[in-house]
């Protein structure tokens, strides 16, 4: 899985005062099936957390996925969130 896909193991601060849904009230909330589901957090068009590690329960912001239901995207808030900060080496020809 890619970094920018899913946060391992830690939630980042703005989702923990928010409500966190599982694959199935996500596919509920958008009226898709779960596999449709998996498939959009494969492909990173929905963010998913996995708080207990790579066997851990997957998790979806409730703020997010309203995101990608309004925006049919990736908010620019959750993709901040996720993905690895680039930094120049200096010096590097």
């Amino acid at each position: 899985m890619r970094s920018s896909q899913r946060a391992k193991g830690q939630l980042p601060p703005s989702t923990l005062t928010e409500r966190l849904m599982t694959i199935q009230e996500v596919a509920e909330y958008l009226r898709v099936s779960s596999a449709t589901v998996r498939r959009w957090t494969r492909s990173a068009l929905l963010v998913s957390y996995r708080p207990g590690g790579r066997y851990g329960r997957v998790l979806f912001s409730e703020k997010q996925v309203r995101d990608f239901l309004i925006h049919g995207r990736r908010s620019q808030e959750s993709r901040q969130a996720t993905e690895p900060r680039q930094t120049k080496i200096s010096g590097a020809a």
